[in-house]
Parts: structure tokens; sequence; C-alpha cells
């Protein structure tokens, strides 16, 4: 009897213990399905929020682009000078550079907010429209700042909301709206001040033609110091004929003023 009780037990504990398995089995996958759907919504919310936030960066630069491309351009330039600050920069991985690759995007996202007299306005500014131009860094800021209080914290927000901001200071302290200087300055808006002036020189506007590569180069270059971070214009150097290599893919050999102005 004794045997035979041992025996029930056995098989007791036995099945007790398959039961068991099964049921961490069964959790591991309803696990593993909760997993996989909460990063499939999570990828498809990103994808949204970038696109939603590059629709607003279009908007902004639809109202004084030459061709549509200058977002286009401003992010490679951007992430070929991060690609090579990593080097000396800790901060910057991957995941920096990517954020980097849209933030740099919403520079101008600020210009929505400006007349269209002051944007295309073909000469000087007086005193007072240079003072109204200026508020596209604060407007810019500020829009992100509102889609950042309803999406909550958000690195990729963090970093655009800094370039709309500070792209505008310069490295000696004389830039706007904040006045702020050197390592003050955030990195990315360093980055994105070198670059969107290189763009600014060699494209084309209603007020002006555009510049060679060379000219923005030595502009640049005088510069170091002053508007840039001598840093960044010293790694700039030493890429500059892959900026030259994007220029010249992303402008090619069109005038430099649409064809239908020219005729």
């Amino acid at each position: 009897a004794g045997a035979a009780v041992l025996s029930v037990m056995g098989l007791t504990a036995l099945s007790t213990l398959w039961v068991m398995r099964r049921y961490d089995y069964v959790l591991e996958d309803i696990n593993r399905s909760l997993e996989d759907e909460v990063e499939r919504r999570t990828h498809e919310n990103l994808r949204a929020r970038d696109a939603l936030i590059m629709g607003l960066a279009k908007l902004a630069d639809c109202r004084d682009s030459d061709t549509g491309l200058h977002l286009e351009r401003i992010s490679r330039y951007s992430c070929l000078l991060a690609e090579r600050l990593a080097d000396i920069r800790p901060e910057i991985d991957e995941a920096w550079i990517d954020r980097l690759r849209l933030a740099s995007s919403l520079h101008d996202i600020g210009k929505v907010g400006v007349p269209d007299e002051l944007l295309l306005k073909p000469g000087r500014f007086t005193p007072d429209e240079h003072r109204r131009m200026q508020a596209h860094t604060t407007i810019g800021a500020d829009t992100l700042i509102a889609i950042r209080r309803e999406l909550g914290d958000d690195d990729l927000l963090d970093m655009s909301i800094c370039i709309a901001l500070e792209h505008h200071e310069r490295w000696d302290g004389t830039g706007y709206p904040l006045g702020i200087a050197g390592e003050r300055i955030a990195l990315e808006a360093r980055i994105v001040a070198l670059v969107d002036v290189y763009d600014a020189l060699t494209s084309w506007r209603v007020y002006k033609a555009a510049m060679s590569h060379e000219e923005a180069v030595a502009i640049i270059t005088e510069s170091s110091g002053s508007h840039f971070d001598p840093v960044i214009v010293g790694v700039f150097r030493s890429i500059e004929h892959e900026f030259d290599a994007v220029r010249m893919d992303m402008h090619g050999d069109a005038p430099s003023c649409p064809v239908v102005l020219a005729a």
C-alpha cells in the first residue's frame, strides 16, 4: 500500500510539474506576443511622430526654399559633420546622429510665423524687420515645446527645440535670441549653424545669387572663432569635398535662379 501511495504521489508531482512547465511556456509565449505588439505599436507611433514633424518642417521650408531640397541638404551636411565629430565627442553615437538627421530639418520651423514680405524681401532689413525675422527662432522652439507638452518627454523633440532656438547663436556670443557663447550653445545647434550658413551661401535666393563652394568655404573659415565653433570648422575643412559632392548632387548644374524667373 505504501508503495502504491508513493507511486501515486510521484505521478501527481510529475503531473503537477508538467502542468506548471506548460503554464510557464504559455506565459512566455503570451509575454513575447505582448512585447512584440508593444514594440510594433511604439515603432508605428514613432513613425507617425516623425512624419508629422517632417510635414511641419516642409511647411516652413516651402515658404522661402529654392528647390525644396534645402531640408535634405541640411540633414546630410549635419550628419557628415556629426559622424566625424563622433571621434572626439563621446555623446555622439548612432542614435544621436539619427536624431540629428530629423531634428536638423526643423531648424527653421518658426518661419511659418514670419510674413512673406520679410521672407521674400530682396533688400536689406530695417532694424525692426530684422527683429521680427529673428523671432522665428523662438516661434519654432515654442511650437516644438507645445508638441512635447502633448507627447511627453522625447529625445528627438529635446534636440529639435535646442536647434530651433539656438542655431543663430554665435560662438563669440553676438548671436540671437539668447546671446549665449561657446560651449553654452548646444552642440547640435553649433553643427546646424555652420551647415545652414553653408547651404544659404551656396543656394540661390530671391534676394541673392548662389556663391561657389570655394567662396563659402572661405567665408566659413574666416568666421572660425567668431561665428562658428573652431573645432567644427576644422572638421568641416577636413571634409569640405564631401560637402561639395552633396551640393552638386542636390543642386546639380541648374542655373543660379529658377528658369521661370530667369526668363
